[in-house]
């Protein structure tokens, strides 16, 4: 629960303050030196953010059940046999793949138009 409400805060703060977060590295210059909306960050961390939500309850979906998770019921009973199915590294292979593509959109697409246009800028 603490992580999913972590990406709900960063999706707020993405959308809030883009430039504390898609330049972090940037000395301060204020939020309206940072072309945010050029660049499309707000909608693209914010996405990131929900991604990393999506990622976390479908590997908390896929992971085994725990003890005493079987429920009285036979739709309950049927998860859970098909949870004991699911191969262990299942849960592990959604976080991979959701920060792998959140990477991949981070630094080859927000991360080098950002820094094109500090060096438009600086000049």
């Amino acid at each position: 629960m603490l992580a999913l409400a972590g990406c709900w805060i960063f999706a707020k703060d993405a959308r809030r303050t883009p430039s504390r977060i898609g330049a972090a590295l940037v000395p301060a210059r204020g939020e309206h030196n940072y072309p945010a909306a050029d660049l499309g960050a707000a909608d693209l961390l914010a996405g990131l953010a929900g991604g990393a939500a999506l990622a976390l309850v479908l590997s908390a979906m896929f992971s085994a059940p725990g003890p005493g998770g079987q429920g009285a019921s036979r739709m309950s009973q049927r998860l859970y046999l098909a949870r004991t199915r699911l191969p262990a590294w299942l849960p592990a292979a959604v976080m991979i793949a959701c920060l792998g593509r959140q990477t991949w959109s981070y630094g080859r697409d927000l991360l080098p138009r950002t820094s094109e246009q500090s060096r438009c800028c600086a000049r």
